[in-house]
């Protein structure tokens, strides 16, 4: 477990009445410390306190202070002021969060409502505090300010009788919501108002779908901006909406990646292998290999220097592989061209000693050329099967056990939440529930499903629902 850089109680000052009970609560960041948390008194003729759970009785008016600290190391503690009054007025019986869980964009801010019972309490004062302010802030009217993605717990404690209530808050950098749009599977983003049509196709090494006018069409929508513009920007995403794009479409980010590289480095080699490498970098958070041919059949780890068309990167696996020119690819030309040669030379002999006529020339010359970029060519569709030879857990193999239409069947074959989970949890292959589960806590991204029904359901409760049935 990670070790405890501090610990602090959900209030630092509490009003309670003589001959009732209270519960000073601790907590410890990180919170999956298992570090063991006590608490003591500076005066028990005031307050009685079980030192293992927080718990204290007021037997006696005037003021102590509960100090809670870590049983392997009290210089690390935090102190609450505890004042014990007369016994008055109607007491709180409860507090509570109308909703317990929240959702809320970074850098905006929000009030949450909390419920005080009974409404005639005589105390109705409450404190704040927040778990994790570097993620979320908390301000004494209750209005809370994301700072930066990640989870946060917001505690509301009565002043009276020091009655706690929790709400979970989840602070994302965008929302997106996955739609049907007649045929389109669609990822709105709401921060941009954009729209990637998902492709599910593989466009990059199956040359039979790179003609298929509406999957180009799809395609052209994910890479402008604006399509009815002469000169066409490329679209640009963040980098966590990259991630996610990529688990609900891989085949269509791989896809844009290739046409992207290829439009915004043409003919800078280097350029398209650096920026496929960065995006390789970005969904997987490990730098690419690099390979080089050993001969006709065999490649081996190097190094990424020297000329780019000598080497082949591992994220050329997926976003498509550039043609190789190395010194097996300048042998095998070689050869070539001494066969051509040699055929030349066979012609003349049959001329009996005439010079080859210049329509001739033009004939070997271009039976060269056409040689050498048909070869070219095989070269450039033999680097695809790196990914059987050095690569195998990348490509398209990876999704050999993989729904990768799992979004668009969300919201095109069910009504509601209970249908998902009823007819999916034995059929979908485990591995979706692996991306269903990385993308609702590794992407700080809010995604919900606009089902055929109307309804609108999160994937952080599906992946909650999926767990509790799985």
């Amino acid at each position: 477990m990670s070790s405890v850089k501090c610990v602090y109680l959900n209030k630092t000052y509490m009003e309670i009445e003589l001959n009732t009970y209270a519960i000073v609560f601790a907590h410890s960041t990180p919170l999956n410390s298992n570090e063991t948390i006590r608490w003591k008194t500076n005066n028990t003729n005031i307050v009685s306190l079980d030192e293992c759970t927080g718990q204290i009785k007021a037997i006696g008016v005037g003021d102590a202070y509960i100090t809670v600290y870590l049983e392997s190391d009290p210089t690390i503690y935090d102190i609450c002021h505890v004042k014990v009054k007369e016994k008055g007025g109607i007491p709180v019986t409860s507090i509570s969060f109308p909703v317990t869980e929240l959702t809320l964009l970074e850098g905006k801010t929000m009030t949450l409502g909390v419920v005080v019972e009974p409404s005639n309490a005589s105390n109705k004062n409450i404190s704040w505090r927040s778990c994790c302010p570097e993620i979320a802030t908390v301000s004494s009217n209750g209005t809370i300010r994301a700072i930066k993605p990640g989870v946060v717990e917001i505690y509301a404690t009565t002043e009276d009788r020091s009655l706690t209530a929790k709400c979970t808050i989840r602070v994302v950098i965008d929302e997106v919501i996955v739609r049907k749009n007649n045929l389109d599977t669609e990822l709105f983003f709401k921060s941009t108002g954009k729209t990637w049509k998902c492709l599910f196709t593989d466009m990059v090494f199956d040359d039979s779908n790179v003609s298929n006018s509406i999957l180009i069409n799809r395609n052209n929508n994910n890479l402008y901006n604006d399509l009815n513009e002469n000169n066409k920007d490329l679209r640009i995403y963040s980098n966590e909406a990259l991630n996610l794009i990529y688990r609900i479409d891989p085949l269509g980010l791989a896809y844009y990646v290739q046409t992207y590289a290829s439009l915004k480095y043409s003919g800078d080699l280097m350029g398209q292998i650096n920026y496929k490498d960065n995006i390789f970098r970005i969904l997987f958070k490990r730098e690419p290999l690099y390979f080089r041919r050993k001969n006709l059949e065999e490649w081996e780890i190097t190094e990424k220097n020297g000329n780019p068309s000598t080497f082949v990167s591992e994220s050329e696996t997926i976003f498509g592989a550039h043609p190789i020119y190395d010194h097996i690819t300048k042998a095998q030309l070689i050869s070539l061209a001494l066969d051509v040669a040699w055929f030349a030379i066979g012609i003349g002999i049959t001329l009996k000693g005439q010079s080859i006529p210049i329509g001739l020339n033009i004939l070997v010359s271009t039976s060269i050329n056409i040689a050498k970029n048909a070869l070219l060519n095989s070269v450039n569709i033999e680097t695809s099967t790196i990914l059987d030879a050095v690569v195998p857990s990348q490509g398209l193999n990876a999704f050999k056990d993989t729904d990768l239409n799992w979004a668009g069947d969300i919201i095109s074959a069910y009504g509601d939440l209970y249908d998902i989970i009823t007819t999916t949890i034995n059929s979908i292959p485990n591995f979706n529930n692996n991306i269903i589960d990385y993308c609702d806590n590794s992407i700080p991204i809010q995604v919900e499903f606009n089902l055929s029904s109307g309804k609108i359901i999160t994937l952080h409760k599906l992946n909650e629902e999926l767990k509790k049935h799985s």
